[in-house]
């Protein structure tokens, strides 16, 4: 898991995102965007994982689904190798 981990904070990386730790136990992990979207990244074992857009007082804008987009991308590419 934790290769997985390092992996994708490489990928995040490439299109500007920054992923860190929940604060909770377990498998999930806070991904935000550079348009400060904020995401939250579970994975039950690999390769099941989902992903889901906290908006924190915002309306779900292009932007957003956007970001969306790409961290799913990011994500789908890591599990996938």
């Amino acid at each position: 898991m934790q290769n997985f981990e390092q992996s994708l904070r490489k990928k995040l990386k490439t299109i500007d995102c920054e992923i860190r730790p929940s604060g909770s136990k377990g498998n999930d992990f806070e991904i935000v965007s550079p348009e400060n979207d904020h995401f939250w990244l579970y994975w039950h074992s690999l390769p099941k994982w989902q992903l889901f857009w906290r908006p924190w007082g915002r309306s779900r804008c292009v932007k957003a689904q956007e970001w969306e987009r790409k961290i799913r991308e990011a994500i789908e590419n890591v599990v996938s190798c």
